[in-house]
């Protein structure tokens, strides 16, 4: 895949408390732990667990560098990364493959690159597109969707290729969720009016099916939710769920869904918790799914100076399927944002980056019932 370059490894980070600690409170067991993310206001940073280390990328923050380590929980070590060719202000994503951590992205210049954990050889060949959503892995290609359809990294041969047509039309933010067998395509945004977040009328409602052993579409059945753009959604093993959003003069959006693709169909989840919200994570926990973070509605304060007031949240809640009902997480050691990053590592969830402020990274690593705690 081109040129071979070692990895720079510096060791923990200075400046930056690798123990973890605990934040528990009567509902839920938090351990803090520094990520180097501390501070930063890392939009979305990049994630792949490979299920003994943590990948964390940062490149979209303001501070103008690039950020790069492995986390190892077991023993709570940070090792900083000098990874060559990625840039700053570059959007990308990353998976483990079960051999390296392929990341892919970059908006001036795009590549491929590969991160062998083992042995920290890293390497990186250019392409000629990158992600413009979240991508998802299906074991053998990253797919993302971008405008209007699907592109795909193989990557066994590092090349980049368009999926088949999808009967959707050009979009942007929705959601873009893996089944194992599927990728499920539903809401986002479409038109003039997606960047107006007080008047906004073009949001969507629809969705479609991407088989990917036939290569086939399939539209998805009408949704029990409104239009939305910014949605998050995933699969939980028997369905995919769906939580929040926006929707221009609406505001942001309450409630969710959840579809089963092999029957077609829709339901609608008990009521959340939560107050709505946007730029949150919901990320599966096992059998269950953890809605966390995001902000709520934008209040002009000064319009002409382009000052507005937003409400950030450091709560959540995790809902269960089986029994279609919700857990309340008050906020904990972590403080409020948005457009932060969860993945699931181990038996935890952990939270990272965010914006505004930045603050501490940490792992939701049980919930209780308090009913039923002794």
């Amino acid at each position: 895949m081109g040129l071979l370059l070692a990895v720079v490894l510096v060791g923990p980070l200075a400046g930056c408390s690798t123990s973890a600690t605990a934040g528990n409170s009567d509902v839920a067991e938090w351990q803090t732990v520094g990520l180097g993310l501390e501070g930063r206001n890392s939009y979305a940073p990049t994630l792949a667990w490979t299920g003994d280390l943590l990948f964390v990328l940062d490149t979209q923050t303001p501070n103008g560098d690039v950020y790069a380590a492995l986390y190892d929980p077991s023993s709570q070590e940070l090792q900083q990364l000098e990874l060559d060719g990625l840039e700053w202000r570059g959007r990308y994503e990353a998976a483990w493959t079960g051999e390296s951590i392929t990341i892919w992205g970059g908006l001036e210049s795009p590549l491929v690159g590969e991160l062998a954990p083992e042995d920290l050889t890293w390497r990186t060949s250019p392409v000629t597109s990158t992600p413009s959503s979240p991508a998802v892995w299906t074991g053998s290609h990253l797919v993302s969707w971008s405008g209007g359809g699907l592109v795909a990294l193989d990557t066994a041969t590092g090349s980049v290729a368009a999926l088949p047509s999808s009967p959707l039309g050009l979009r942007r933010d929705p959601i873009v969720v893996w089944t194992g067998e599927e990728i499920v395509v539903w809401g986002g945004c479409s038109g003039p009016q997606c960047d107006d977040v007080f008047t906004g009328t073009d949001e969507l409602t629809d969705g479609a099916v991407f088989v990917w052993d036939t290569q086939e579409w399939h539209m998805m059945a009408e949704a029990p939710l409104g239009p939305r753009d910014g949605p998050e959604g995933v699969w939980t093993g028997a369905e995919v769920i769906i939580w929040g959003g926006d929707y221009g003069g609406d505001g942001v959006q309450p409630g969710g869904a959840g579809y089963t693709p092999t029957t077609n169909r829709w339901r609608t989840l008990s009521e959340a918790p939560l107050e709505p919200r946007r730029g949150h994570t919901v990320t599966a926990w096992d059998s269950r799914v953890l809605v966390w973070g995001g902000s709520g509605e934008i209040v002009p304060v000064n319009i002409e100076e382009g000052v507005y007031d937003v409400e950030y949240f450091g709560d959540g809640a995790v809902y269960s399927s089986e029994a279609d009902s919700w857990t309340y997480i008050p906020s904990g050691p972590l403080e409020a944002r948005d457009r932060h990053r969860a993945i699931q590592i181990g038996q935890g969830i952990m939270i990272t980056g965010g914006c505004c402020p930045a603050g501490a990274s940490g792992i939701l690593t049980e919930i209780f019932d308090p009913a039923n705690r002794s």
